[in-house]
This record gives C-alpha cells, structure tokens and sequence, in this order.
C-alpha cells in the first residue's frame, strides 16, 4: 500500500484520479498490522518485542508495537513449541526434546541456537526465572541454563529418569 492523497478530516467524498506514474510512493507503516494469530500462546516480551508460539512456529512483534503482528514475522522450530522462557541475553524457545536460544532485537538480527537435542520441555508451566537463568523440567529431570550449556541439576541425585507432563 502507499499514499496517494491527503484528506482532511470531515471530508466524506474523495476522487481518486492520480495516475500511477503520479503516486508519491510513500509506503504506509500499517500495510501489515495484523492481529495475533489465533490460539497464540505463551507470551514472552523481551527487548521491547513481544513473542508467542503456535504449533511450530514463534510469531513475534516490531520492536515497540505490541498490537502489530506482521504476517511473516515468525521463526519456524523442528516440532510443536512447548514453551519459552526469557533471559537477559534473549529468549529459549523450547519443543518436547530441543531447546533454541534466540537473541537479536528484530527479523533481521534474530539468530537462532541449539542449545541442546536432547533436554526440551515437557510443560510451559515449570520454566521459572531464577537469579539470571532459566530453571524448567524436561524429561530428564530439572534443568537449568543461563544462555550456556544446559545441566539436568537432578541427574547427580537421581540419575538418569524419564518424566512426562502431568497437566499439559
């Protein structure tokens, strides 16, 4: 979409006859000022950008415009997103058995990590925020992470167990 005339406020009736060669082409900053998706879930902001995931994908907002929800803006993962949790450094978009660390301020800075193919999480509900780091639970057990390598704090304890969700 572009501008293609100013109209003064009351005016009810307008003629478009301004050739195309005649556009000023100013291209207007709402052509994709989309709703959310529907069925969005867990909403995450960081850096002033607001991220929700749906199926396998995490949509996410321009930086300061928290009602915007451009069509493309999206970051595709291998499965259906369980969660994600948000550290200073960015976010960790999480499936059943992978963890991603995201970080960037926009569509064009935004890189994507693996941060591990073995310790996802099994329930949005257990990612906790604690002094700088992640803490979730995955199905090996209780896991933490501070944008660096992943540690399964319940292995030394328990050893090597398999958990599922309860309430998913």
């Amino acid at each position: 979409f572009s501008l293609v005339a100013e109209i003064a406020n009351g005016t009810t009736t307008y003629v478009d006859n301004v050739a195309d060669t005649g556009i000023i082409g100013t291209i207007l900053n709402s052509y994709d000022n989309a709703p959310p998706p529907t069925g969005l879930r867990y909403l995450t902001e960081s850096t002033a950008v607001l991220f929700g995931a749906l199926a396998d994908k995490v949509y996410f907002t321009p930086v300061g415009a928290p009602n915007v929800w451009p069509t493309f803006n999206f970051l595709d993962f291998p499965s259906e997103v369980t969660g994600i949790g948000r550290l200073s450094i960015g976010i960790v978009v999480f499936t059943r058995n992978q963890s991603f660390l995201i970080t960037g301020n926009g569509p064009e800075t935004f890189t994507q990590q693996l941060l591990s193919g073995s310790d996802g999480c099994i329930n949005h509900f257990t990612i906790k925020n604690m002094e700088g780091s992640l803490l979730w639970v995955s199905q090996q057990g209780v896991c933490i992470t501070n944008g660096g390598p992943i540690r399964v704090l319940t292995e030394p304890k328990l050893g090597p167990v398999s958990l599922d969700p309860v309430n998913a």
